[in-house]
């Protein structure tokens, strides 16, 4: 089978979408934040259908290529230039490939902020999938100390699975893992002896982070990650073998 159609080629209807963000902007949430809309973009496509082009290849899309036969499949190389599923790639949250790392919309803060990292955005998760929280902030009971671990199975296990999408588990497992490595680190830093006082530039240093990698100063952290050497010879340890 040889598809002939771009897959990032679809359409979208202007008004709906005004709409939906409409109703994001009055809740509290993106209040809070000091989110508005602008009306530029809805003046801009004032059509009740537009074309959700990526590539501006794919204007020159010929419709009719689907009622074709198989006469120019002759030419067809079975054999591909770029791999299907790249290994190194295949499970990254931003993707890699070359054909598709201009497709996601970066955000720049506006004048005089800067960016906030994933650990330090305590509404990070509500304001990332509009269509999964609406607008709402996440409720806790109050006196309940629940750790984000807790607070992600919780919410996986959600009867209507609005939280098992791809990329919302991708996101949650990216944001757990640098939550457990950012912790490692500075567990790390403190319990050992040569690494007393250690300064910003010094870890801005890539000779100084390079001494404390061979030296196993910063060896231990990957503990953490089930794939890391680090990870399987505390295992080997717990078995008593050394």
């Amino acid at each position: 089978m040889k598809n002939k159609n771009a897959f990032m080629y679809e359409t979208i209807r202007p008004k709906v979408v005004h709409t939906a963000v409409k109703y994001l902007v009055e809740q509290e949430l993106y209040k809070d934040e000091g989110i508005v809309i602008s009306n530029d973009w809805l003046n801009q496509h004032f059509s009740e259908r537009e074309n959700f082009i990526v590539n501006d290849e794919d204007k020159k899309i010929n419709e009719n290529e689907n009622t074709k036969g198989s006469d120019g499949d002759d030419n067809w190389n079975e054999c591909d230039d770029e791999p299907i599923n790249p290994g190194a790639t295949e499970t990254l949250l931003n993707d890699e490939i070359a054909d598709q790392n201009d497709t996601s919309i970066k955000f720049a803060p506006a004048k005089n902020n800067r960016p906030i990292s994933i650990l330090m955005g305590l509404k990070v998760d509500e304001l990332t999938f509009p269509k999964i929280y609406c607008g709402k902030q996440r409720k806790i009971k109050e006196n309940t100390k629940l750790t984000y671990a807790k607070i992600a199975k919780s919410e996986l296990r959600m009867f209507d699975r609005r939280c098992g999408r791809v990329s919302k588990l991708f996101f949650t497992y990216k944001k757990f893992q640098t939550r457990k490595f950012c912790d490692a680190i500075s567990i790390n830093l403190r319990k050992t002896k040569s690494t007393n006082n250690v300064t910003v530039a010094q870890m801005l240093n890539r000779d100084y982070v390079n001494g404390l990698r061979h030296n196993n100063d910063a060896f231990a952290f990957l503990r953490c990650d089930r794939s890391s050497p680090a990870f399987w010879k505390l295992k080997k340890r717990s078995y008593g073998n050394d």
